[in-house]
């Protein structure tokens, strides 16, 4: 596995996991202000996702 922190990176690591045998976790370390969808609130259940632009399920 491995842990991304830097924009830089995320390509070589998206490369590096998907020539992988086997599992693989890919940890991406965002801004925590940053609007990454589908989200689901801090303290939420799947019920209460965002999915951004006023997509609902």
């Amino acid at each position: 596995g491995r842990k991304v922190t830097e924009r830089e990176e995320l390509d070589g690591a998206i490369d590096e996991m998907l020539s992988h045998k086997g599992a693989y976790l890919l940890e991406v370390v965002v801004e925590t202000k940053g609007m990454v969808y589908p989200m689901i609130p801090s303290g939420g259940c799947v019920t209460n996702i965002l999915l951004g632009n006023g997509y609902k399920l």
